[in-house]
């Protein structure tokens, strides 16, 4: 992985640990995120912070989509650049955020499970 793109990506990772609280699961998800959208940039010949377009993350959330990844784990892809970009910013290493403007794939929500008709009699027919 390129040091230039990566740049203060180890810091990020500790700012979320240690500032944000973030979980070990949730961290490691942000890191495998992260580096997957350095691989994805570097072949598009992005190869620092400031030379990523809107363009270019856009052609991620895409691929993330076209390659059948669920919503929710699209969304949370998203939320990782974002949130990477904004700390950018924040430490004066980056001054646009190319994920401005990029809107979250809708997550599909499922109808609750419901007792059938037989299932609630044997509920309410249970000693309690």
């Amino acid at each position: 992985m390129d040091r230039l793109l990566a740049y203060r990506l180890e810091r990020y990772l500790d700012y979320l640990n240690f500032e944000r609280g973030l979980s070990p699961n949730t961290l490691k998800a942000y890191r495998r995120d992260l580096n997957k959208f350095i691989e994805f940039a570097l072949r598009r010949g992005r190869d620092t912070p400031g030379t990523v377009q809107p363009d270019d993350v856009r052609a991620y959330v895409l691929h993330l989509s076209e390659r059948g990844l669920a919503s929710a784990s699209v969304c949370r892809a998203r939320s990782s650049l974002r949130t990477y970009f904004n700390f950018l910013i924040e430490e004066g290493l980056l001054e646009e955020d190319p994920t401005e403007g990029l809107r979250s794939p809708r997550i599909g929500r499922t109808l609750p499970t419901v007792l059938s008709p037989h299932q609630m009699e044997a509920l309410l027919e249970a000693p309690s």
